[in-house]
């Protein structure tokens, strides 16, 4: 069971510069993610905050940063 993430400003920070990162090596060629992007993003975050997250997660910080 993953822990929910506390998204501070610095983990949205974070976040939020891992999907740009992706998006900007086209791994979301339409209006998703794809699994690369995802794993990618993913693993970024646990290299600069040391907490594990998955895709679940991620898909509902993205759609809630988004509304």
């Amino acid at each position: 069971m993953m822990l929910e993430i506390d998204w501070n400003a610095e983990n949205t920070r974070i976040v939020c510069k891992l999907f740009a990162e992706q998006i900007e090596k086209g791994n979301q060629p339409s209006t998703y993610m794809n699994a690369l992007g995802y794993a990618e993003v993913e693993k970024g975050f646990k290299d600069r905050t040391g907490l594990e997250i998955n895709k679940g997660q991620l898909h509902f910080k993205k759609k809630k940063r988004v509304n």
